[in-house]
């Protein structure tokens, strides 16, 4: 419980919420000390982070959940994320939604009993967005894009929803590549561009790549609060390596076109590619968003390519020539 009816009215803004679950994780090599009154919020963030090693020694990123013995009025609104300067908001209602200062690397966020409970949404629509966007301001510039890597060499598969980027990506790691991650990678600042560390303990599917892989029929989906049915798989439950840490060696946008008999690449303009790149993730205040995008420039000294494609064999034998 957060708080009796009398405290609330002595503490309105539940500053003195006993927070008495802490524990520490690492996301993407992180420190994250969490706060919360709920063993609900700490299995689900352990079950994301809990195999992530400490990467950066920097001091630790704050986040305090506090969950309510209340429920939601059903059915909730799909989750609004805005942002100004270095704050940012995810709000479902009033009793749901998170805040982070990304200058100062500070979350908290207030969940009903029943969101809480609801593992894929508190983790997909809070718990991931608000870490990550605290972690990625303090060391990262983000891609939308899958990455895989072969022989030490790093691909980034950018492209518009629905292109195909997790799903070849992982074709590629059934094929001997390492999985580096399903749907968002993240550019080290400090590397010039060039040093990518992903997400590689889980992939997210749509729910129609079960047809495409039998592996994962046995995987019920999950509807998202925006209406998707998505599947969530650890890696570590399928026949494929991956890798944390990788060197970007191409940027490759993909083109599905159903019926072509062969893949092939052709050139991307730096001007055509950063703009894409630039469109879904930069935010924070100017400074921050300025290193974002020389990140984004920086990474693009990378051969920028498009690969039109039709099946998954014929994408990934035209990766594994242009790395090899």
């Amino acid at each position: 419980m957060i708080a009796s009816a009398t405290s609330t009215l002595s503490d309105p803004l539940l500053y003195d919420t006993e927070l008495s679950h802490e524990f520490t994780v690492f996301p993407m090599g992180q420190a994250v000390e969490i706060s919360t009154n709920s063993p609900l919020i700490q299995n689900a963030a352990l079950s994301l982070w809990s195999h992530y090693p400490l990467l950066f020694d920097s001091p630790p990123i704050g986040l305090r959940v506090a969950v309510s013995d209340e429920e939601a009025a059903a059915p909730l609104p799909a989750p609004v994320p805005r942002g100004q300067g270095h704050l940012v908001s995810i709000i479902r209602n009033a009793e749901n939604f998170g805040m982070a200062d990304l200058r100062h690397g500070f979350g908290f966020a207030s969940f009903t009993r029943d969101v809480a409970a609801n593992r894929p949404a508190v983790s997909w629509d809070f718990l991931e967005p608000l870490v990550y966007l605290m972690v990625a301001a303090r060391h990262f510039a983000q891609v939308h894009a899958a990455c895989i890597s072969l022989g030490g060499r790093a691909v980034l598969l950018c492209g518009d929803s629905g292109a195909g980027k997790t799903c070849l990506a992982y074709a590629c790691a059934l094929a001997g590549w390492r999985l580096v991650s399903g749907d968002a990678v993240q550019i080290v600042r400090s590397s010039k561009g060039r040093d990518l560390i992903g997400r590689p303990h889980a992939i997210r599917f749509r729910e129609s790549a079960r047809w495409l892989f039998p592996e994962l029929r046995n995987h019920q989906p999950r509807r998202s609060a925006h209406g998707k049915l998505d599947i969530e798989v650890d890696t570590a439950e399928l026949a494929i390596g991956t890798a944390l840490e990788a060197r970007a060696s191409h940027v490759v946008f993909l083109s599905r076109e159903p019926g072509i008999t062969r893949s092939s690449f052709s050139t991307v303009s730096f001007e055509e590619a950063f703009a894409r790149l630039e469109q879904v993730v930069l935010y924070g205040d100017e400074t921050l968003r300025d290193a974002q995008r020389q990140s984004l420039a920086e990474l693009l000294r990378c051969p920028a390519l498009r690969l039109t494609y039709s099946d998954l064999n014929g994408a990934e034998q035209a990766l594994r020539g242009l790395v090899e």
